[in-house]
């Protein structure tokens, strides 16, 4: 995208001046939605960042493929409530599933890649003991790392939980193969950005994912509009506005929110 420096300048050599004042409207306007973008972006990075955090506090054995599948699965869940993701805009194809653009560079095992990016982890790469030529990565946070979810609502937390315990109940190769099973994978070649249009699902589709996260416990007549889209050709199932209720087994009191129930 021009960057404002450029516009600036455009702006100062067009004539006439009545010309140059509309330019001047129409291209604060693109450089405001270019702001609007890097602010979205930058925001769900934060989050993001927080999540994965989350997600090795709470799962410490949870390897990468796992905490790409943890942020892919929410922001598809997410996206077909809402029409937007919550963690991140830019998806690639990649052989084992679609990885969020940010995430996969964030717990890259390379030592410059973590400094680069100041990677709250410190990553160990593991042989197997029956094949030295595999091997995968341990993930443990660096010093004074610790989860920070103040910006996110008691839904996000449970949706963060309920989908945590989904990569701790499923193999790495099962969740790698539902994920390869939509055509936001299928479609596209290795490398390249997935549309996010592509991540509308059909409702036997979105029923499969609410089972495998265990999300149906939030649907109720009240709070889920099927199939319902918006002016701008975005999906408006709507988030769930009822919490789940649980109960602690021994003292049967409410459990108000997974994250206290560790």
């Amino acid at each position: 995208m021009r960057s404002f420096q450029k516009w600036y300048i455009q702006i100062n050599i067009v004539t006439p001046i009545k010309n140059c004042i509309t330019l001047s409207v129409v291209n604060v306007q693109e450089v405001n939605a270019v702001e609007i973008e890097k602010n979205t972006a930058e925001n769900k990075a934060k989050l993001q960042t927080q999540a994965l955090i989350y997600a090795v506090e709470k799962y410490p054995l949870i390897n990468r493929t796992k905490m790409m599948k943890f942020i892919f699965f929410i922001d598809l869940y997410v996206f077909n409530k809402t029409g937007n993701t919550l963690f991140e805009d830019k998806y690639i194809r990649l052989p084992n599933g679609p990885v969020p653009n940010y995430g996969f560079c964030l717990t890259d095992p390379n030592p410059d890649a973590n400094e680069f990016y100041n990677s709250p982890f410190n990553i160990l790469k593991i042989q197997t003991k029956d094949d030295p030529k595999y091997y995968h990565y341990r993930f443990t946070l660096k010093d004074g790392i610790k989860s920070d979810l103040s910006q996110f609502d008691r839904v996000q937390i449970d949706l963060m939980n309920l989908t945590l315990q989904t990569m701790m109940s499923y193999k790495t190769a099962y969740l790698s193969e539902l994920s390869h099973s939509y055509k936001l994978w299928q479609n596209y070649l290795n490398g390249s950005q997935i549309n996010l249009i592509d991540f509308e699902l059909n409702d036997e589709e979105l029923e499969k994912l609410e089972i495998i996260l265990n999300t149906r416990i939030y649907l109720t007549p009240m709070n889920y509009d099927p199939q319902k889209i918006s002016e701008t050709g975005q999906i408006s199932r709507k988030m769930p506005s009822q919490l789940p209720v649980y109960f602690n087994a021994k003292t049967k009191e409410e459990i108000t929110s997974l994250a206290d129930n560790s």
